[in-house]
């Protein structure tokens, strides 16, 4: 007797955790870019050569504008290319091609309305921020100017994954605190991510292998001598083993 499994169930349970690998490269793409964006479009200049920096030629910028075009029309416009995707996998190709994204199993998501509705508040924002005008003025930080020096840096931006994933990090801080008659004249801190798969894979890797190396170097001494014994003693040890039936 033969019983029918569940399809739809066993055909949504790898659609799901597509979908949360998914949203985790997503999220960390965001906080990539955040950073990104956050050091080399926000702030002021910490040095002297950023400070003198001018902008790329045109040849340089038309490659990068056409593969931001190309990653926003195949998000906007998925189903464009899911069918031929599926088609190399020898999958079930979708009855009718759409626009969006419809995978059996794990739902629809209607990618160009959302696209729409994105492009709909980007320009929202960008007009109700022509409307507004400010003067400029100083900006402090706690009661002095805000040097280059105090500007963010890369770990400010990843601070809070950083946080998140500290038990797995396992980050290492070292907080110095200098007074003088109870006055803290000043604090250093400092804080480092050790490279744990250097540290406990690679490096006993590579030690060992390095070992291995030595000693093979001083096999290989180069003299005729050398390993006209060592062939020698291989013809010993291979008759001994002979004799003893090992290799019949």
């Amino acid at each position: 007797m033969h019983i029918a499994t569940d399809t739809p169930l066993k055909s949504a349970l790898p659609g799901a955790l597509a979908a949360a690998a998914l949203a985790a490269t997503a999220a960390l793409a965001v906080l990539c870019f955040a950073k990104v964006v956050g050091l080399v479009l926000l702030g002021r200049p910490r040095t002297d050569k950023c400070a003198r920096a001018t902008e790329v030629p045109m040849s340089m910028t038309s490659s990068m504008i056409a593969l931001a075009t190309t990653c926003v029309v195949l998000g906007a416009v998925p189903g464009l290319v899911v069918n031929r995707l599926i088609g190399l996998t020898h999958g079930p190709e979708l009855a009718q091609p759409l626009l969006g994204l419809s995978l059996p199993g794990t739902g629809t998501l209607p990618a160009l309305e959302l696209f729409g509705v994105l492009v709909a508040l980007v320009a929202l924002l960008a007009w109700m921020r022509s409307r507004g005008s400010a003067a400029p003025g100083p900006v402090w930080a706690c009661g002095q100017r805000l040097d280059p020096e105090l500007s963010w840096t890369s770990a400010g931006f990843t601070k809070p994954l950083r946080l998140l994933l500290e038990p797995a990090l396992r980050v290492e801080r070292t907080v110095v605190v200098e007074d003088d008659d109870l006055i803290v004249s000043r604090v250093s801190y400092q804080s480092q991510v050790p490279h744990l798969f250097d540290t406990h894979l690679y490096r006993p890797v590579v030690k060992a292998a390095l070992l291995l190396a030595r000693v093979a170097r001083r096999v290989q001494s180069g003299s005729l001598r050398t390993y006209v014994a060592y062939l020698f003693a291989l013809v010993v040890v291979m008759l001994v083993i002979v004799d003893l039936g090992v290799l019949r």
